[in-house]
């Protein structure tokens, strides 16, 4: 029996923050569609090789990079390290985030830095990083993962809001810069996705998040990683958009 070519056989697909959550179903999804994966992660080196066991067990191709992303010689070591590895990286998913709850009047500068640097400088470091494999292939896929926050804001959460809200700024603007070369970039935005986050959330609070959202329910990270799949497979003709997947929260 003649195995099947898969679509994305051949390429190379970077996701940072690719160890949990929406990244580790991206990373999953794009392997089987035939993608070698470059699973970045920071602190989580076990569950990052349980996502890259879960791959390679299902006859996929994965790796393992760590990295703190808000880091720009890091990055470029990261990226330096991929290459000689894996080969030119076709495919980057910017996913990796985190949060620091508090608000601003209370914030100190660290919780303000190591957000901007995790959610929003991250981006500008992985995408600057992998332009030039991008031209070199003639095309490539950016998607960066921003969020609900970033188009509403929140109490608590001015740091994360400002971050996902430069991330989709600098969607815009680098689409505008890239799309000469057939590079195409674009944003997602999720509202509340089941993750290990929304399992910790008090009961009373998630009843209350759920009568807010018009579908009545919260999104599975499938959604995401299901939207990521169709913008690498067929939208070329999408970039410098965002893309709302919050269940009518926002419009």
């Amino acid at each position: 029996m003649q195995n099947t070519i898969k679509p994305l056989s051949g390429q190379v697909a970077l996701v940072t923050g690719g160890s949990r959550g929406i990244g580790k179903q991206i990373a999953k999804d794009l392997a089987e569609l035939g993608a070698d994966i470059a699973i970045n992660y920071n602190n989580s080196k076990q569950a990052a090789l349980l996502v890259k066991n879960e791959i390679t067990n299902n006859n996929g191709k994965a790796e393992i990079y760590q990295c703190n992303v808000g880091n720009n010689s890091a990055v470029n070591e990261m990226m330096n390290t991929i290459q000689k590895q894996m080969g030119n990286i076709n495919i980057l998913i910017n996913n990796a985030g985190i949060s620091r709850e508090r608000t601003v009047r209370n914030m100190s500068l660290d919780e303000w830095e190591e957000v901007i640097n995790t959610n929003l400088n991250s981006v500008f470091y992985c995408s600057q990083s992998v332009i030039p494999q991008m031209i070199e292939n003639k095309k490539g896929t950016i998607i960066n993962i921003a969020s609900l926050l970033g188009q509403i804001g929140n109490i608590g959460l001015a740091n994360y809001s400002a971050s996902k809200g430069g991330v989709l700024a600098f969607t815009r603007g680098l689409a505008l810069e890239l799309a000469r070369y057939n590079i195409t970039v674009n944003s997602i935005c999720p509202g509340w996705i089941k993750t290990d986050m929304t399992d910790r959330i008090p009961e009373q609070l998630k009843e209350g998040i759920l009568s807010s959202i018009p579908l009545k329910k919260f999104g599975e990270p499938e959604d995401i990683s299901e939207m990521v799949s169709y913008l690498i497979l067929k939208g070329s003709y999408i970039t410098g958009t965002q893309i709302h997947i919050n269940g009518g929260l926002y419009m």
